[in-house]
């Protein structure tokens, strides 16, 4: 799986499902853990009419922190329930569609997505169909697990039962360029980065969160500069203004020679795509390098509004 798995406390998320799952695993309210896996689907199917995608959202594969999530062993009553399909677990934004159907095969459980019809779930419905990177991520709580199976070589944990809360589309934060790439489209914003505490490094280096940084001002500004080249190519040079200096008068009857009035200043330029790539050329030239800190509050919040 290409994507960082998250561990977290039910209770600090929700109190009321925390007691209640508590009360099922005969423990306290804390110790019910909540947890995000993904992964990348490679073979998504889009019903362009209906607005839907079908993927896996899990498989029975060994992940990257040496665990497995039994498809078998998924616990669905609660989640169909209220079967929302959300932005990158986003509790407090408005679901970006709704499950379907969900089913299972030999290799996982399959999932059906309708998209919703606002504006922020078409933008992600249609990324996800132009094939930029998204990943699906499942959040579950563990009901039963057996730690290092015999059966399975490598094998930390398996979860054998699990109860399916929810799951979202969600960038791939253990690739920097698929969250480039959605900050540049608007989809995210550079706080959904999580924050590295600063190392000491020699050499000229970048850190995976200013790599990302860099990343999505570099996909706009690339884009900035195809749109311009369609510009140029569609467009005709201007005629030449008349020349500066004096000009001509005609009176009654007589040619009067006067002074061209003087050109208004012109308006001070807004903060450009070019600007972006100046700052984060002399920023790079440093051998010590905090792009963060150079865009973070003047630039980086502003990465899909700046205008030329």
């Amino acid at each position: 799986m290409d994507i960082i798995t998250q561990r977290l406390k039910l209770a600090d998320i929700d109190r009321e499902k925390a007691e209640a799952y508590a009360q099922i695993m005969g423990c306290a309210p804390e110790d019910v853990e909540l947890i995000r896996k993904g992964l990348v689907a490679s073979d998504v199917q889009f019903d362009e009419g209906e607005e839907s995608a079908v993927s896996y959202i899990t498989t029975k594969d060994m992940d990257r922190d040496s665990e497995i999530v039994e498809p078998g062993g998924a616990v669905l009553d609660d989640y169909r329930k209220n079967p929302v399909v959300l932005w990158a677990h986003r509790y407090d934004q408005l679901p970006i569609g709704k499950n379907l159907w969900i089913k299972q095969d030999e290799r996982g459980l399959i999932a059906k997505t309708k998209y919703a019809k606002h504006e922020f779930a078409q933008t992600v419905y249609n990324y996800r169909k132009d094939e930029f990177p998204l990943a699906q991520s499942i959040g579950f709580i563990p009901m039963e697990w057996e730690d290092s199976p015999i059966d399975v070589k490598g094998c930390r944990r398996r979860y054998k039962k699990w109860a399916l809360l929810e799951y979202s589309d969600v960038p791939v934060p253990a690739n920097p360029e698929a969250v480039g790439i959605a900050i540049s489209k608007g989809l995210i914003s550079p706080e959904y980065i999580p924050v590295e505490e600063p190392v000491e490094k020699e050499g000229r280096v970048l850190s995976s969160r200013n790599r990302t940084l860099v990343m999505a001002a570099v996909q706009q500004m690339d884009e900035a500069a195809a749109a311009l080249r369609e510009l140029l190519s569609a467009t005709e040079p201007a005629q030449a203004d008349e020349p500066a200096g004096e000009t001509v008068e005609m009176a009654a009857d007589e040619v009067e020679l006067k002074a061209a009035p003087e050109p208004e200043p012109a308006p001070a330029p807004a903060l450009g795509k070019q600007d972006l790539m100046t700052v984060l050329k002399d920023a790079l030239a440093a051998n010590r390098v905090n792009i963060a800190g150079l865009v973070d509050e003047a630039v980086a919040r502003k990465l899909g509004k700046v205008t030329l």
